[in-house]
């Protein structure tokens, strides 16, 4: 049950001089931390077709133990009264634009692969990927809905798919978030990259600043306001402000 990838076969492009993992053995210079990228040079390309070929044959297994889940509802006769959803938590670059891994308010770190089946729905869902803009908080009242569970008493920032199921319009944005600490020593450290200063070990009121992104079909919009202490932003003091187009983007 393991999937290998020549490492070949892998692209080992980067836009900057190539991220690194904290290896000894084929990273002398790897401290510890995971750092992103060499300030004084490329990742040795053939590393880096080792790595991408390990996240390629991750991705691969993953797949197969789903599938394993399918043909054991398929055996137990309860395929066509079972809900199967499956989604990612985070998105994730590998060497794209000089980021490594997944801290970070970009396209590549904020898109999640999203999959939902609903046997007695097959008519009404087109069988194919909808290009409809949805957020991770919409799965539960989903579920909720499909299953016919009432959570209108309940305080949700999601709202239900089924629209989009059912092939109706749906023009709703997508929000994320995180965190930016510009007071840590890595942060202070060249390369000033977007994800050198993730947070990671940073208790929340430490925290400088707070990346708040909105996705709109054609568009990317970001704000950067000061952190407070208190756990809110400080929206009258905004540091930073990131817009992206995306029109015609098919997410390849």
């Amino acid at each position: 049950d393991v999937a290998f990838y020549s490492c070949d076969a892998m692209n080992a492009r980067t836009d900057f001089g190539g991220p690194y993992c904290d290896d000894t053995g084929g990273n002398p210079v790897g401290d510890g931390v995971c750092r992103y990228v060499k300030p004084t040079g490329g990742l040795p390309e053939k590393l880096m077709r080792t790595i991408r070929g390990g996240y390629a044959g991750g991705i691969t297994w993953t797949d197969s133990q789903v599938g394993k889940v399918l043909r054991e509802l398929d055996h137990l006769g309860v395929a066509e009264q079972t809900i199967v959803a499956s989604w990612a938590d985070h998105g994730w670059t590998l060497g794209e634009h000089a980021m490594w891994c997944k801290m970070a308010n970009l396209e590549l770190h904020t898109r999640v692969p999203f999959m939902l089946r609903v046997p007695w729905m097959s008519s009404a869902m087109a069988k194919n990927a909808s290009r409809a803009l949805v957020e991770l908080v919409d799965i539960y009242p989903t579920l909720a809905e499909l299953a016919g569970i009432d959570v209108s008493d309940q305080a949700l920032e999601g709202k239900s798919l089924v629209p989009v199921l059912q092939g109706k319009s749906w023009d709703k944005p997508a929000f994320s978030q995180y965190p930016r600490c510009l007071n840590t020593s890595k942060a202070k450290e060249p390369p000033y990259l977007g994800t050198r200063d993730p947070c990671i070990g940073v208790p929340a009121p430490q925290f400088t600043h707070m990346g708040y992104t909105v996705r709109t079909a054609d568009w990317r919009y970001t704000e950067w306001p000061r952190w407070q202490g208190s756990l809110q932003p400080d929206w009258a003091n905004v540091d930073g402000v990131e817009l992206y187009t995306h029109s015609g983007d098919d997410g390849n």
